[in-house]
């Protein structure tokens, strides 16, 4: 018995008494007025609008069963739209069909309401999500990154060689790696074609690409089209090896997925062997901001220089002629005179000009450049012992110079000791060859003397 009673009350539950009654579970049903066509949703009302306004307002097309304001949760206010249900469908016809002419239509608190056939939560809620415009989260266009990809084994897969499926994985491969930086996007209209033959030049993929889009009767536009190549490795025209893959530029989307579509896996391009690998190129945002920089730096030099070759004055700027020209003036009112004089007459006095004035000089293409420092005749040492005489007496510098940056005592002396014979050594050969003149003039006898 004892074993039962635990049957019993593990099916039942330990915590249940066998006298109570069960209870039955309801399931609320879902109201079906909104299949049946009888819920009208009204909008455009007053905000002071009651629900025994809408009533007595709407029983002139049948009888109403309710009517609900819809109501704003956090505010508690009216959100100026609310729900009318009628008795039959043939009441909120006649109601719809009213409002819907221009005038009188319905009108409630001087307001003409706008009213249509209420549809569902989940109707509703779709409505919404069309009409609502929909935000842009993919900023890296990351969607693209499989465009052109064959999965191997797939219908598309049929016919590639061993080597152009391998290309291709390295390819997806190098494309997920590179996807990991966050600098480094897809661009939409930027084409990168792989596995290109050596002798494919520049314009023979531009026209290839160009007949892919439709052409230029079709509107595509190509602004980038070249060959990758080594220029350490240059043929006998001085052209570089091709390295087997390229870019292509076109200006719009749609033209760059058609090219893409038409050319990516073609075995009719180059053989079926070799087939081109067609992808959307990566971009390094980084280093186009730097590019877009660096254009924008060279753009503002090039306007600097041509407003200084314009302004009147400057030199190396040029005047108008007759005939509204842009040449020099000739004839008879071309300056006279020497190179000098016609710069001098063709300069006029402008605010650059009186500041190079005080500074010394009336032509901003030259520097103010001292006089030279070694003034008088030029020393030569063929002179010999003559120029010894005159060279100007020697001046220490500040290295031999007894300062206090240098006060080594002994130093100091060694200096004095190389001066000292650096002028009895001058001294020595000065009485030499003295001395050895006087003696060969003493000994010295012609021939007719003796």
């Amino acid at each position: 018995e004892d074993s039962v009673d635990d049957d019993i009350d593990s099916e039942l539950g330990s915590g249940e008494d066998l006298d109570a009654p069960k209870r039955k579970k309801y399931k609320m049903k879902k109201s079906s007025d909104v299949s049946e066509g009888r819920t009208v949703f009204v909008r455009n009302m007053s905000f002071d609008t009651h629900e025994d306004q809408l009533i007595n307002a709407f029983q002139q097309f049948g009888e109403v069963k309710y009517a609900k304001v819809v109501m704003d949760k956090l505010t508690d206010h009216s959100r100026g739209c609310a729900f009318v249900q009628f008795e039959t469908q043939e009441s909120a016809d006649d109601c719809i069909n009213v409002s819907q002419q221009a005038t009188p239509g319905v009108v409630v608190g001087g307001r003409q309401l706008n009213i249509t056939l209420a549809v569902s939560r989940e109707d509703a809620l779709k409505i919404s999500d069309d009409k609502r415009p929909k935000k842009v989260t993919d900023k890296r266009n990351l969607y693209l990154a499989r465009e052109g990809f064959i999965r191997p084994g797939s219908k598309e897969a049929e016919g590639v060689s061993p080597a152009d499926m391998l290309k291709r994985n390295k390819v997806m491969t190098s494309i997920k790696q590179r996807l990991n930086n966050t600098n480094i996007f897809i661009s939409t209209t930027r084409l990168c074609v792989h596995n290109l033959p050596p002798t494919v030049t520049d314009k023979q993929l531009k026209t290839l690409f160009m007949d892919s889009a439709g052409g230029r009767a079709a509107g595509a536009k190509i602004t980038e089209c070249r060959v990758m190549r080594d220029l350490n490795r240059v043929n006998a025209a001085g052209v570089g090896k091709s390295r087997g893959f390229g870019f292509i530029n076109f200006t719009e989307h749609t033209d760059a997925m058609k090219a893409l579509h038409t050319v990516n896996n073609n075995p009719q391009i180059f053989t079926d062997i070799r087939r081109p690998i067609v992808e959307f190129s990566l971009e390094n945002c980084v280093a186009l901001q730097t590019k877009q920089k660096r254009i924008e730096k060279f753009m503002a030099q090039q306007k600097i220089h041509v407003k200084e070759r314009k302004q009147p004055g400057v030199s190396g700027s040029r005047t108008t002629g007759q005939g509204g020209t842009d040449r020099p003036q000739g004839g008879a009112n071309r300056p006279r005179g020497n190179w000098k004089q016609r710069q001098s007459s063709q300069v006029v006095d402008t605010p650059i000009l009186k500041q190079l004035k005080d500074k010394g000089t009336t032509n901003p293409g030259f520097k103010n450049r001292g006089l030279p420092k070694n003034i008088g005749a030029k020393i030569r040492l063929r002179d010999g012992a003559s120029a010894v005489a005159r060279r100007p007496a020697w001046k220490p510098t500040r290295k031999h110079t007894d300062t206090p940056h240098n006060t080594d005592s002994r130093q100091v002396k060694r200096v004095k000791r190389v001066r000292q014979g650096a002028s009895d050594n001058v001294d020595t050969l000065v009485s030499k060859y003295t001395t050895h003149r006087q003696h060969t003039q003493r000994n010295t006898q012609k021939w007719f003397e003796g």
